[in-house]
């Protein structure tokens, strides 16, 4: 009797044991399901995040929302993580889910359309060239882009960063410190039209030549002179502050175009050819809707860009260097008002 009264006993603790047991593993399950969903959930609010920025729909930081995700509530802190990884966003994001929170922060790029001002040399056709090509130093700031095929027949080229072609690619001797692409997908070269500067301007112009300038202080947009000389205008010099010059016709680089200080900075922009008879060495943004023609001596842009519809003079030594401000900060680029970039 005291046998069979113990073995119930124990049988039902082995019961109520199991049970709880099962209980408690089907309580851990639900909770790592749950743990696992709010994490989905906080990726998902990071690439909606992501994506706002890449339309301009999440334009300023920082930035706080409140997103449901598959059921989960995302509460979201977005700042700027520029200063400490460039181009990206940091994501502090409390998920709460049946009463219990989880907290993460995530650091994501800021997904942008290529600017051809990324580039330290962007052409939008193809060419053969048969001088020698040095783009960047050490490595950086002399990716290349060419809207069709390029050949690099000179010698002693090098290109440091990547090169880019929507065509084929044909390096020989050349020194490539980054990748190549061949075939790569086409990056738009944005036109310009004079009427969108001319009705902004800060101060317009319609001499035929500019010998430097000094661009005072403006708030939002830098300072812009424009140009209305359809015929062409000149232009060398030392230029103090930070500003853009619009000519609404060719242009024609006679001297050396540098800032007053690192501080400083200058746009160029060509409604029409840039003619370069001065081998520089220059610091500026290049654009020109048209050609650019090299002079026989060669070229050095020591810090800028240039950027044009093509490239004539293809025998001599062409040295560019980017300035990668435009790439390092979400609002340079407008600030200037370069093609691509503004309206």
């Amino acid at each position: 009797m005291i046998f069979a009264v113990v073995m119930t006993v124990s049988m039902t603790t082995i019961v109520v044991a199991t049970v709880w047991l099962s209980s408690s593993l089907v309580r851990d399950e639900r909770w790592y399901e749950d743990q696992v969903r709010v994490k989905f959930a906080i990726d998902g609010a990071c690439e909606q995040a992501a994506q706002d920025y890449t339309a301009g729909t999440l334009a300023s930081f920082p930035s706080t929302r409140n997103t449901t995700v598959n059921g989960v509530s995302c509460a979201m802190t977005i700042t700027d993580n520029s200063a400490n990884i460039p181009h990206t966003m940091s994501m502090a994001v409390t998920a709460t889910y049946k009463g219990r929170s989880l907290t993460d922060t995530k650091v994501v790029g800021m997904r942008k359309a290529p600017s051809p001002f990324y580039y330290a040399l962007f052409v939008n056709s193809g060419f053969t060239y048969t001088g020698t090509l040095t783009t960047g130093t050490s490595g950086s700031n002399g990716d290349v882009y060419v809207n069709g095929s390029l050949v690099l027949s000179g010698l002693g080229s090098t290109i440091n960063g990547d090169l880019e072609s929507t065509g084929t690619l044909s390096v020989n001797t050349a020194t490539i410190t980054g990748n190549q692409y061949p075939t790569a997908t086409a990056v738009t070269f944005p036109t310009v039209s004079s009427a969108n500067y001319s009705t902004v301007a800060n101060q317009t112009v319609s001499k035929g030549s500019l010998s430097g300038a000094t661009f005072s202080t403006t708030t939002g947009a830098y300072y812009l002179i424009y140009c209305s000389s359809s015929s062409g205008v000149s232009i060398s010099g030392t230029f103090t502050g930070k500003g853009t010059i619009f000519v609404n016709g060719p242009v024609t680089i006679s001297g050396p175009v540098t800032p007053a200080n690192s501080s400083s900075r200058v746009a160029i922009i060509a409604n029409g050819a840039i003619t370069f008879s001065s081998s520089g060495p220059h610091s500026a943004y290049f654009y020109a809707n048209g050609a650019c023609t090299l002079p026989l001596g060669g070229l050095t842009i020591t810090k800028g860009a240039l950027v044009c519809s093509s490239l004539t003079t293809l025998g001599v030594a062409l040295n560019v260097t980017n300035d990668n401000s435009v790439w390092l900060s979400a609002t340079e680029g407008a600030n200037h008002r370069l093609p691509g970039y503004y309206p």
